[in-house]
């Protein structure tokens, strides 16, 4: 006898449908021209079942009474069941259909049987081939997995989907029409309607979405390490590999392109066979359809640039809209939030920080670090600026300038025109602003001259208020903490040690050596001076030493050849007639001509031996004294302490200075001036 699954208790089953559509008119709430059993009508209002006796009421078999009034062109359905009743069986041989809930006991489960092992099917046909060999498969929905014969641990859910795997491995599909035509292409993961849709024997892909990687197919046994996760993203891939693409529409152009990775709603939207680029954005690089090579990350980054036909752009670009105008550019690094964003042609560029280089369109060979560093930089044609500004608002006001390297917060910020000017440290150089050739290295070096030009500051506030205000070439050097604070309008002053010359205002060609050292007032000029703490003797002296004091040596260049010595007597002391050092001293020392020797000549032991050096450095004939012999007429008058000869007790030696020998010799003159008085008055005697 037949075997039958359920209780005897009578049921009723639908049995004839009957279908009608109506197209409502606005506000409509009576549906006539019907003809139902109450209890067994369906009404659906634009696809949404309606409840009974809530949305509508329907008792009297022919008409139906909407509780709110439709609107205009709604789409009003209407399906009525005939009834009939049966006995509460299923037949295990013939089947039928369950019209309630049915519930197994616990332990019982549910089985499917088929050729292989642990599989599972649900649906019209679904593995319905599966074969000897096809293990572990799971196929849910009409006509999923009806081609699987001996594929194993493949997942296929929804309406054909893996509809022809046939021997493919460890594949997920979930979607209506999802992997649909894959056949013996393995360990792929395809979510959504449509989703993989064209591939055959692409392996290792995940798509995610409607239609992600829908049309990807490769016709042999591929490994395309693809992934499309999002509405449509990679929709165009064809034969593309090792692409990662993330968000609706997200690369969705994309062909034959590889190793990109896109992230970001149209993000990477035009790209077609570019490839080895990166896109994390909302429409970050979205108009490039060849381009390789790019970096964009941040909403509109990149965003307009386009290369038509194959090149590696090599542009990077991290930020909001960071190098959004950017076509044809190549080989530039953004980052930051609009920086670069105006860029179009301009290639070579370092834009790093918010708004850095935020105006130059066609400017190349620009390096822009901080907050607004070169913002105002723009060139009306292409140029290479070669421009670097590194710190906060470094070089901000920066227009058409070129070559200048700026390096600090502020620094250069008034620039706009100058040229080849280096500034480094907060505000040095940092009012000037079409000079050129200057250099500013510390903190408020050189940082009130708005039109100065050749000028050297090296040191916190070297040169910090010099100013001219009209283009004027002012040759001047500055290096030490402060050195020249406080000039105007001076020019053509070398100052070099700490505080050198920073009392001078107006004053100009003068040269400062030493720590502290100063001209004798703040408009002299022509002075020179050397040691620490050394004040100048005047305009056009030559002042060493130190202090301003007794020990300062000096000369008025220009008027005397000699060097003057303090030698006041209130700085004098234990003050003596000179009685040892006189005509008897200079009579023993011998006066001759000579010619310095050849380096490889003197005695090796001196240490500027040189055996190569055979030729003399002077060969001129010279007249002085052999500094051994004064030595030794020294010796001879037991005169110790003559400042005439000295003796390099490191290497023995021995020199002679020669404007000492003056006073013996003044001695010697006045002996002789007695002895011929003496004469004279002797002589006068005897011719009496």
């Amino acid at each position: 006898m037949a075997g039958y699954i359920g209780s005897k208790a009578s049921v009723v089953s639908s049995g004839a449908e009957r279908k009608t559509t109506i197209t409502a008119t606005s506000g409509q709430t009576s549906l006539t021209g019907l003809s139902y059993t109450p209890t067994k009508v369906h009404v659906f209002q634009n696809g949404v079942r309606l409840v009974d006796g809530t949305d509508y009421t329907a008792t009297n078999g022919s008409s139906i009474t909407l509780t709110v009034g439709a609107s205009a062109d709604d789409q009003i359905v209407v399906i009525s069941y005939a009834t009939f009743e049966t006995s509460d069986t299923v037949s295990a041989s013939a089947g039928g259909t369950f019209s309630s809930d049915v519930t197994f006991a616990d332990g019982a489960d549910i089985i499917t049987a088929s050729a292989g092992t642990s599989n599972f099917r649900a649906g019209v046909n679904a593995g319905n081939s599966i074969a000897s060999g096809g293990n572990y498969n799971t196929v849910v929905g009409d006509e999923a997995g009806t081609a699987l014969t001996t594929g194993d641990n493949n997942t296929a859910v929804g309406y054909q989907a893996g509809a022809s795997i046939s021997t493919g491995l460890r594949n997920t599909l979930v979607g209506s029409q999802a992997g649909d035509v894959l056949t013996d292409a393995d360990d792929n993961i395809a979510v959504g309607a449509g989703a993989l849709g064209s591939d055959t024997k692409g392996n290792k892909t995940v798509a995610l979405g409607k239609d992600a990687l829908g049309v990807q197919n490769f016709t042999s046994s591929t490994d395309t390490y693809n992934v499309g996760v999002g509405y449509y993203a990679g929709a165009s891939v064809t034969t593309g590999t090792l692409n990662t693409l993330v968000g609706g529409l997200a690369g969705d152009a994309i062909t034959t392109g590889e190793r990109n990775v896109i992230a970001g709603h149209s993000a990477g939207g035009a790209l077609t066979v570019g490839g080895s680029n990166t896109a994390i954005g909302d429409r970050a690089l979205l108009a490039d359809t060849k381009g390789s090579n790019s970096v964009a990350i941040g909403r509109n980054a990149l965003f307009a640039q386009n290369f038509t036909s194959a090149t590696n752009a090599y542009n990077i670009a991290i930020g909001r809209d960071a190098g959004a105008s950017i076509s044809t550019g190549t080989n530039n690094t953004i980052m930051g939030s609009l920086a670069g964003d105006s860029l179009t042609t301009g290639s070579f560029n370092v834009a790093l920080g918010v708004s850095a280089l935020g105006l130059d369109d066609v400017g190349s060979h620009t390096v822009a670090v901080g907050y607004g560093a070169l913002e105002n930089q723009n060139y009306s044609s292409a140029t290479n600026g070669y421009n670097t500004a590194v710190g906060s608002n470094a070089g901000y006001a920066v227009t058409t300038g070129t070559r200048n390297t700026l390096i600090g917060g502020q620094a250069g910020d008034a620039i706009n025109t100058g040229t080849k000017q280096t500034a480094v440290g907060y505000k040095a150089l940092g009012a000037n602003t079409d000079g050129v050739d200057n250099t500013a290295l510390g903190d408020a070096a050189l940082a009130a001259d708005t039109r100065g030009c050749r000028t050297v500051a090296i040191g916190r506030d070297a040169f910090a208020t010099q100013n001219f205000t009209s283009a004027t070439d002012v040759h001047s050097v500055a290096v030490g903490y402060a050195a020249g604070q406080i000039v105007s309008t001076g020019d053509k002053n070398t100052l070099i040690g700490s505080t050198a010359g920073n009392a001078i205002t107006t004053g100009s060609n003068n040269t400062l050596v030493g720590m502290g050292t100063e001209t004798s007032s703040a408009t002299s000029g022509s002075e020179i001076v050397l040691g620490k703490g050394t004040i100048g003797m005047g305009g056009s002296n030559f002042t060493f030493g130190k202090d301003d004091g007794s020990n300062r040596v000096y000369n008025q260049f220009s008027s005397n050849a000699t060097f003057t010595r303090v030698s006041d007597e209130r700085y004098k002391e234990e003050i003596q007639t000179n009685t040892d050092c006189g005509l008897d001293f200079i009579n023993d020392l011998r006066t001759v001509t000579f010619k310095f020797k050849a380096l490889s000549d003197i005695p090796d032991t001196l240490p500027d031996y040189d055996a190569e050096a055979t030729t003399p450095e002077h060969s001129d004939k010279l007249y002085g004294v052999i500094a051994q012999e004064v030595k030794a007429a020294l010796d001879s008058h037991n005169i110790t302490d003559f400042g005439g000869h000295h003796e390099d007790p490191k290497t023995g030696i021995q020199g002679v200075a020669q404007s000492m020998f003056i006073y013996p010799l003044i001695k010697a003159v006045q002996e002789l001036s007695a002895k011929n008085a003496a004469l004279e008055a002797r002589i006068a005697t005897l011719e009496g």
